[in-house]
C-alpha cells in the first residue's frame, strides 16, 4: 500500500514539474524570483528520495531523474543571476 501511495505522489510531482516547465519555456524571466537556497535544498531533498525510491524497488524513481534535472537548472540559472547582480 505504501508503495502504491508514494508512485502516485511521485506521479503529481512529475505533473507539476510539467506545468512548471511550461512556463518557464513561454517566459524565462520567472526563474528570476526563484529562491538560490529553496532550489538547491529542493534539488538534494529529490534526489535523496529519489535514491531512497530506488532501493526501496519503487519504479517511479525514474520519473525523479526529470523533476531533479529540472530543480537543478532552476538552483543553476538562480545562481548565475545572483552572481551577475553582485559582479555589477
Amino acid at each position: 500500500m505504501i508503495d502504491l501511495i508514494l508512485n502516485l505522489a511521485n506521479v503529481f510531482v512529475l505533473i507539476g514539474t510539467l506545468f512548471n516547465v511550461k512556463d518557464v519555456l513561454k517566459n524565462k524571466n520567472i526563474l528570476k524570483g526563484y529562491s538560490i537556497f529553496g532550489s538547491f535544498f529542493t534539488f538534494i531533498s529529490l534526489v535523496m528520495f529519489g535514491i531512497v525510491f530506488y532501493f526501496m524497488n519503487i519504479w517511479t524513481w525514474m520519473i525523479e531523474v526529470f523533476t531533479c534535472i529540472y530543480w537543478l537548472l532552476a538552483f543553476i540559472y538562480s545562481l548565475k543571476n545572483w552572481l551577475n547582480e553582485n559582479n555589477k
